[in-house]
């Protein structure tokens, strides 16, 4: 009875001593330089099982990585090379990627990161340039996201992900920091508001009607374009202002457009075999009489 006694008792002062002591937020790791490096098809499980001892990481491994080696050889200077990068590099270059989760990091599929608590940086400035994965939501001002897409597809691997949602012009990327930081500023590059002006123009026609004259536009610029189909210039006319507005991707366009337009926005000149309309008022005959005598 008295040994179950000093037990309780010491399991009480236990239990109050852990509730006393405030629990710290894990501090992120410091940068571990690593020496050099001799690496022939080294399994990767045995490269990241080096690495994560090295860092002190309490890895979970759900996917087989022993299928993938590593032939990594450092002849130059190594000390600068940091231990969580090249972990997190050899990593995505397998189609892996690496996740916290409380203590416990977690090697998954790229594919499974987008469902996991990836971190977020919400300044696009102050993206970290390391090889850590993170998921960024991107909001566009002036392109379209189906757009964007299309033009980041071309600068990414086959590892990253990208995903828009059109109601609210937003793209979602998942992609490791060090590329999210060069992909912001590509989309930085189209979606600027410094061109956004530039790229809409007024033109005030005096005699043409506008929309009738949107018509010849658009003729002659598929032709210049060599695209039978559609042209780079959207024009929309109004009539009710005597107005013809035009968008262009490229301001230069703009003096082609005005160019074409003084040649077309030309008064009506008449000829001798435009038929015109005369009204005669008749004094002394009945005028249907007279009509059809004259006809």
């Amino acid at each position: 009875m008295r040994i179950r006694t000093a037990v309780s008792t010491v399991l009480a002062m236990l239990a109050a001593a852990l509730i006393a002591v405030p629990q710290q937020p894990p501090q992120p790791a410091k940068p571990v330089p690593i020496g050099n490096l001799q690496l022939e098809g080294v399994p990767l499980s045995d490269v990241v099982d080096s690495l994560a001892r090295q860092l002190g990481m309490n890895i979970l491994v759900e996917v087989n990585l022993a299928a993938a080696n590593v032939t990594l050889n450092t002849y130059g200077e190594a000390g600068n090379i940091d231990a969580r990068n090249l972990l997190e590099l050899l990593l995505r270059i397998n189609g892996f990627g690496l996740v916290q989760e409380g203590e416990i990091y977690r090697i998954v599929q790229i594919a499974q990161l987008r469902r996991l608590p990836l971190s977020r940086v919400t300044d696009p400035n102050n993206i970290p340039e390391d090889d850590q994965m993170m998921l960024n939501l991107v909001f566009l001002r002036y392109i379209t996201v189906s757009e964007m897409s299309t033009v980041l597809g071309e600068f990414t691997d086959e590892n990253t992900i990208i995903r828009s949602y059109q109601p609210a012009n937003l793209l979602m990327i998942l992609d490791s920091r060090r590329n999210m930081r060069r992909l912001m500023d590509l989309i930085a590059q189209f979606d600027s508001d410094v061109f956004a002006g530039q790229r809409v123009r007024l033109f005030e026609l005096q005699y043409a009607l506008p929309s009738e004259i949107v018509k010849d536009l658009e003729e002659i610029l598929k032709g210049i374009s060599l695209n039978s189909e559609t042209s780079l210039l959207r024009f929309l006319p109004v009539d009710r202002l005597n107005l013809l507005i035009a968008v262009a991707p490229n301001p230069g366009a703009f003096e082609q457009v005005k160019e074409w337009l003084d040649r077309l926005d030309k008064p009506i000149t008449i000829t001798s075999s435009v038929i015109d309309t005369y009204v005669y008022r008749v004094l002394y005959q009945r005028a249907d009489c007279l009509a059809q005598a004259l006809n």
